[in-house]
């Protein structure tokens, strides 16, 4: 996975598109081409273990706290060069 791949994915997660399987390839991915984004692969999966509420009517797989944490996230991977 690359930013590009992290960012679209991220992007999709905000707007209820990303799909369960998605998210969890994502979470049990790793970052050989680009370290840098270890840290938002964890903190994603702490966001998940406790704001994930699975594919809603609504099609967000987070809660709104979550979401919101992930919009950070999504500002500081756009933000990296790798």
């Amino acid at each position: 996975m690359t930013r590009e791949d992290l960012v679209v994915l991220l992007q999709k997660v905000l707007v209820g598109q990303a799909s369960e399987n998605d998210w969890a390839i994502f979470l049990s991915s790793s970052f050989r081409h680009c370290p840098e984004l270890e840290p938002f692969r964890d903190a994603c999966a702490a966001i998940d273990e406790k704001e994930y509420l699975g594919h809603t009517r609504a099609g967000f797989l987070l809660s709104e706290s979550g979401l919101t944490q992930i919009r950070w996230i999504l500002v500081k991977v756009e933000a990296l060069d790798c």
